[in-house]
């Protein structure tokens, strides 16, 4: 009961998604092909999970099953919740990759908790004690947070970050902010002008709005090298390297959830996109472990590329 209950409502929810100030055909049918496999997602804990989720995901196209595990885990999340169950949702997972997906889904969840009356996921590391990796990647979770509250309330304002707050932990803050930066993107998908005029808005925090719409551009455009670098290049000047960061750090990032991505992403990393790519898989290599792994990833980013560039490389 409570599964149809749930479905329902994300179904009534996402019928109600809108985003009108998308420019072009191209956005359009992007948008329609991510909200497709994020609401098969959602669905396949709630009506059936011994029915292979895998098979499920293999019915996505695979520039898309990105989305459909994280929907997966907002699904496992809003059952956890709605049967008031203890602990953390992780247990149930459908799959052991894809993991930092599966905490953005979480996330979302007690982004929606955060604009409707919903039970939320606890974030006290107590809860989540029995999930070794939740030190590392539990920032994604502030990240699925920031994205769910702009992508609800249909904005980046004071009343968005007067929800954003999280544990203070290492790298939540700043995730949140990179995850608002990523609905952006769904917001205003290349429409550069009003995306520019967010930024401009809110100078405090552009930066990392500006890394996270770099996350978004290629996670959106995967499929092709051309059309990420296309999208960034319509920026100001000003902006675009900082975008690049976002955009070499999914790169690296991606095979991390997926190993069967390495060699398509390595091939499509040439190019505009090589400097990126190996500069942040520079700062993985580095980056610290447990907790401090989010902040020195991104601190790192910064540094390589700024070094990179200075040099020429």
């Amino acid at each position: 009961m409570i599964a149809r209950i749930f479905q329902f409502g994300i179904e009534q929810f996402l019928r109600r998604v809108r985003f009108p100030e998308q420019v072009g055909e191209d956005s359009a049918a992007t948008t329609r092909e991510i909200m497709a496999a994020f609401e098969a997602g959602i669905y396949t804990p709630l009506e059936s999970p011994r029915k292979g989720p895998n098979q499920a995901a293999e019915l996505v196209p695979w520039h898309r099953r990105d989305f459909f595990w994280e929907g997966t885990a907002l699904g496992l999340a809003g059952l956890h919740c709605l049967r008031f169950s203890r602990g953390n949702p992780d247990r149930f997972r459908l799959t052991d990759i894809y993991r930092q997906m599966h905490y953005t889904g979480y996330g979302f969840w007690n982004g929606l908790g955060r604009v409707y009356p919903l039970p939320v996921l606890s974030l006290d590391g107590k809860q989540w004690s029995d999930v070794p990796d939740f030190p590392k990647y539990g920032p994604f979770i502030a990240g699925g947070i920031g994205f769910s509250l702009v992508a609800t309330i249909g904005a980046f304002d004071d009343r968005v970050l007067a929800k954003l707050d999280g544990p203070a932990l290492p790298g939540w803050k700043m995730a949140g902010l990179h995850g608002c930066g990523r609905a952006l993107w769904f917001l205003y998908m290349h429409n550069t002008p009003r995306l520019e005029e967010v930024l401009n808005a809110y100078p405090q925090h552009a930066e990392m709005l500006l890394e996270g719409l770099g996350i978004a551009i290629t996670y959106t455009q995967l499929a092709s090298a051309e059309k990420i670098i296309k999208t960034v290049n319509r920026f100001s000047p000003a902006h675009r390297e900082v975008l690049l960061r976002g955009v070499g750090g999914t790169l690296t990032q991606m095979p991390e959830d997926n190993p069967d991505l390495l060699r398509y992403i390595e091939g499509m990393a040439q190019g505009p996109l090589r400097r990126p790519y190996q500069a942040c898989r520079q700062a993985a290599l580095r980056a610290a472990t447990g907790a401090e792994w989010y902040p020195s990833f991104i601190r790192l980013i910064r540094e390589f590329m700024a070094e990179t560039k200075a040099v020429g490389i």
